[in-house]
C-alpha cells in the first residue's frame, strides 16, 4: 500500500470513530504542579500516585522506564511510586 492510500485509509478510519467522540468537561482532567508529586506525602497528587502506581504499571512488573535503555542511551527507571 502506498503512503497516500495509507493516509486516506487512516483518515477514513479516524472519521468513522469521530461520531463516538465526547466533549471534555470541567474536572475531566486534573493537573498538579511538580511540587505536589512528592514533597507532601499526604497531598492529593502523592495519594493518587501511591494508590494507582501498581495498577497502572503492573503489566510491566511495576517498572516504568523513560528514555533510551541500555548503554546506547540514558533513561530513568522507576520501581515504585
Amino acid at each position: 500500500m502506498r503512503l497516500r492510500e495509507a493516509l486516506i485509509l487512516a483518515l477514513a478510519l479516524a472519521s468513522a470513530n469521530a461520531a463516538s467522540a465526547t466533549t471534555w468537561h470541567d474536572g475531566d482532567v486534573v493537573t498538579y504542579t511538580e511540587t505536589h508529586w512528592g514533597d507532601d506525602p499526604s497531598g492529593d497528587a502523592a495519594i493518587l500516585l501511591q494508590a494507582n502506581y501498581n495498577g497502572v504499571y503492573a503489566s510491566s512488573s511495576g517498572l516504568l522506564e523513560l528514555g533510551i535503555p541500555g548503554a546506547a542511551g540514558f533513561s530513568m527507571l522507576f520501581t515504585s511510586a
